[in-house]
């Protein structure tokens, strides 16, 4: 078995042997002779026959009896006894010859070793194996289950994790008709996680083979709402798990093979090459592919672990749709820009480490969102976002940033970052620290609310960097965010100017409702008062800073009339 090591240089990806080589799965080939394995092949094709009703080669008497016609040639027989010729019937004892038809219909079946417990494997020609997203029919089982009365070993023999690597090798050297190595990655997820992603836009590079066990799930079902087909928002696709993918062009194969652990069934990921370097080669190339996807990287803590996706820019955000200081927004980009220049000479010049970390907090509303939207676009790099939720632990600290030194240079998003829960804010101040786990990232966090970030982060270099406050637009640049909207189509400039000098403490979200609201009004009732509109938002304003919702005039009651 070899190791294979990711680095966000694909010229640094190495391959290592494992010291573990001597108990590679290649010693289960030897484990039977030749005579057991021609043994077995005849007990499997005697259990066949009897399956399907044919005679087996126990029974040679049987196919003898159409020989019956010679009788007659014994001396004391009268000759009216003697059946006549009747055309055809001496070709019955052909029927004899039935058992050997599997042999001619099923050679691939009965290739393989008899499996006790009622396990067979089947095997399909290449002409059968199709592309996951157009298949006719379900790709075939490396493993099946026998009938209820054969499992006599139950749940622990199914499960036979070295007979069933060795199935899978099988398969593998019958299909692309080679010898393949075993690797595994020992950096983090970056093959498994690419896998998915060609899985789910439907790659048509990768090849659902075959489904691993017929008794554990292949497919997986989720809502997406961005999707419509005949069946809704609903999209069915083959799971990582417990199936068999193959990259025909590279010679490797993917295979997350189910295994029996104590609290119920867990898995194993194993990856078959030809060589090191078809290996290599895939993996320059995925990196590539995923680097030229227009899409996000989104990280999402869940209950059961960490979820990646690519979420698609549903909206291009350019540097001029952000509305905020001047002299902030430049200072913002000109970092940008710097940090991802091709030639990083400002960084080797004057000695900075390659990495960099801002955080942007202020109230709800003003910006924040749209300028990583804008920086998601502009940016000639990879950018992932991450979502930290009460789940975030400090395993998925680990993963994201893992990804995200793989990914570099690029852009991490941490959003809502004051949300980080108390039992892994050390953790996550230990990860900013390392050496290397921010090289090549520029790091990004947002929180509404600063006074619950931990001033550790921020009190110490390395962290992050710069701390940003994105305050409420003043009255110059709430016009101009009026103008950009489109309300001049509304009101006149003077009604426009008016507007903007009225709304102050307004953020840009409340000034897009603004907008919203005049529209309406002039769909409806042929103009738009700005003014009465923005009475009405102050007074809803100062009912949420209250909380008093009801009128003075009104009579207060509660319970049901």
């Amino acid at each position: 078995m070899k190791v294979i090591k990711i680095d966000s240089n694909p010229e640094n990806n190495r391959i290592r042997e494992d010291g573990m080589d001597t108990m590679t799965r290649e010693n289960t080939k030897d484990t039977m002779t030749r005579e057991n394995r021609m043994d077995d092949r005849m007990k499997s094709k005697v259990e066949m026959n009897q399956l399907v009703g044919i005679p087996t080669t126990d029974q040679p008497d049987q196919p003898d009896l159409p020989d019956q016609p010679d009788l007659p040639d014994q001396p004391g027989q009268p000759d009216q006894l003697a059946l006549p010729d009747q055309p055809d019937q001496p070709d019955l004892p052909d029927l004899a010859d039935q058992p050997d038809l599997p042999d001619q219909h099923q050679p691939d079946l009965y290739a393989l070793p008899h499996l006790d417990a009622g396990l067979q494997v089947d095997f399909v020609s290449e002409a059968d194996i199709k592309p996951f997203a157009a298949a006719a029919s379900a790709p075939p089982f490396i493993v099946r289950g026998g009938e209820a009365g054969d499992r006599v070993q139950g749940e622990r023999h199914y499960f036979d994790y070295i007979e069933a690597v060795q199935r899978i090798r099988d398969y593998l050297e019958r299909r692309l008709g080679s010898g393949l190595r075993l690797y595994y990655q020992d950096d983090g997820n970056e093959i498994w996680n690419g896998l998915e992603e060609d899985v789910n836009r439907g790659y048509e590079g990768v090849e659902h083979a075959a489904g691993l066990y017929d008794l554990v799930e292949t497919n997986v079902f989720q809502y997406d709402a961005d999707t419509t087909t005949e069946h809704g928002a609903y999209t069915i696709r083959p799971a990582i798990r417990n199936n068999l993918f193959i990259y025909p062009r590279h010679w490797i194969a993917l295979a997350r093979v189910p295994k029996l652990v104590q609290h119920g069934i867990g898995f194993e990921d194993l990856i078959f090459c030809e060589s090191d370097e078809c290996l290599m080669d895939f993996l320059a190339e995925m990196r590539e592919r995923q680097l030229s996807d227009p899409t996000v990287k989104v990280f999402t803590d869940t209950r059961d672990g960490l979820e990646h996706s690519r979420e698609p820019i549903s909206q291009v955000v350019s540097r001029d749709d952000v509305f905020m200081e001047d002299e902030l927004k430049t200072q913002i980009y000109r970092s940008l820009d710097e940090f991802f220049s091709k030639d990083r000479s400002f960084f080797q010049t004057y000695g900075i480490p390659y990495k960099r970390g801002i955080l942007l907090y202020g109230k709800p509303g003003n910006g924040k969102t749209t300028l990583v939207k804008s920086i998601s676009t502009s940016t000639k790099a990879p950018v992932a976002y991450w979502q930290i939720t009460e789940y975030t632990s400090s395993g998925s600290i680990q993963e994201v940033f893992a990804a995200a030194t793989q990914m570099a240079p690029m852009v991490l998003v941490i959003e809502d970052i004051d949300s980080m829960p108390e039992s892994c804010r050390s953790y996550f101040l230990n990860t900013l620290d390392g050496a290397t786990s921010k090289e090549g990232v520029y790091l990004i966090g947002t929180t509404n609310y600063p006074e619950k970030i931990d001033p550790a982060l921020i009190n110490r270099a390395g962290r992050f960097d710069r701390a940003y406050e994105v305050k409420p637009p003043d009255a110059a640049l709430r016009l101009s965010y009026m103008k950009y909207k489109g309300l001049p189509r509304l009101a006149d400039e003077a009604a426009v100017e008016r507007a903007a000098r009225n709304s102050e403490g307004f953020s840009l979200a409340q000034l897009g409702e603004l907008y919203a609201s005049a529209a309406l009004q002039m769909h409806y009732e042929g103009k738009a008062d700005l003014d009465s509109l923005i009475a009405e938002m102050k007074a809803d304003r100062s009912k949420e800073r209250s909380n008093d919702w009801m009128s003075a005039d009104q009579t207060r009651k509660v319970g049901f009339a």
